[in-house]
């Protein structure tokens, strides 16, 4: 991906899964049969499938570890000519030699013989060693700096993911109308994926999930004053959705330009398998309600929000910083110094004129 649009692109889904929401929410109020509603919706999916299927490239990086040589060139070449980079010219050398021993109608033995000949190349493995399925998790647990880091981001992750679908599925918290209230809040899911594409390049992306936090519970809390209302809550609880949906998106880019290119990948898993687990809490905050007074489960929603926010103040901006190769890289990125390269280079080339002046 270019990265002009990277951002644009990780932060996009969210925006097409709301608009799913409202469309399959319309569908459901005309269609009250479950068989027929489920077979009607199923059709939407065939021009996906087709798309993916006829138009979408094969992944270059699993072409490589089939050893079909001769596809990830021709996909590689095409990335080269999209994004204006270049490979590696080893590399290259070194996929035309395999590329030249293999033949067009490679049997799948040979295909399996040359993917593990590509290991190496595909940096799957360090020299002799293989390395561990847990080594990148035991690299953040060594480091004091990552593990606090890593507790701030599985409180952030939690909160969003307990809070998002508490918000998606939470008609009866709010007394409001099952259609109405999923079809509002899908559509505002639309600008909720889309705000934080503006904010992160303003006021960066510690900012940004700090305010999406703070204006969530807020946004709670007013559905509380103002509950006589059925359509100020409407609006408060669809704009308290927005919000959320923009930190919730928000989080796996930030996750990814914290951890270490190393440890990156686990590190994300780990924050996604936690809040999956933390999320299947949601169904039990209506019960607060009942158990404590009524409204106690907006109150604690919003309290969650805001413990979130606070977490979000231990995390590092990377606004304008380059993602961190190396564990020594992150206490760069931790003071503000982990400059892009061509950053730096003018700014010893000013340095050096100062001097020579």
């Amino acid at each position: 991906m270019v990265p002009k649009y990277r951002t644009l692109m990780g932060l996009l889904p969210g925006m097409e899964f709301g608009i799913g929401m409202a469309m399959y929410t319309i569908l459901a109020y005309f269609i009250r049969t479950w068989r027929i509603y489920t077979t009607t919706g199923m059709w939407f999916c065939i021009p996906v499938m087709i798309y993916w299927i006829v138009l979408m490239p094969e992944s270059p990086r699993w072409l490589l570890d089939q050893g079909r040589f001769r596809e990830f060139q021709v996909i590689a070449r095409d990335m080269e000519r999209k994004c204006g980079k270049k490979f590696d010219p080893v590399l290259w050398k070194k996929l035309d030699e395999l590329a030249a021993k293999q033949s067009p109608d490679a049997t799948w033995k040979e295909k399996i013989v040359a993917a593990l000949k590509c290991r190496s190349i595909n940096h799957h493995t360090d020299g002799a060693e293989q390395h561990s399925t847990f080594q990148p998790l035991i690299q953040i647990a060594k480091q004091p700096l990552l593990r606090k880091w890593l507790g701030a981001f599985l409180i952030v992750w939690s909160t969003n993911m307990l809070l998002y679908y508490s918000l998606t599925m939470g008609q009866d918290l709010f007394n409001l109308d099952i259609y109405v209230f999923t079809f509002m809040i899908g559509i505002f899911e639309v600008p909720g994926a889309g705000w934080t594409t503006i904010t992160i390049n303003i006021i960066g992306r510690r900012a940004s999930q700090i305010l999406g936090m703070l204006m969530c519970a807020g946004c709670l809390i007013l559905c509380k004053i103002l509950e006589d209302y059925r359509w100020a809550v409407l609006i408060f609880a669809s704009c308290s959705k927005l919000f959320i949906t923009g930190t919730f998106c928000l989080v796996f880019l930030y996750t990814g330009e914290v951890l270490p290119t190393y440890s990156r990948a686990s590190g994300i898993g780990l924050c996604s398998g936690f809040c999956r687990i933390a999320g299947t809490a949601f169904p039990y905050i209506e019960m607060m309600n009942t158990f404590f007074f009524n409204g106690a489960s907006i109150v604690f929603m919003a309290s969650l929000a805001i413990i979130s926010a606070g977490a979000t103040l231990i995390l590092p901006e990377t606004k304008g910083q380059e993602l961190p190769e190396f564990v020594e890289d992150c206490e760069l990125l931790a003071k503000g110094k982990l400059l892009p390269v061509h950053i730096v280079e003018s700014h010893v080339l000013d340095e050096h004129n100062e001097e020579n002046v």
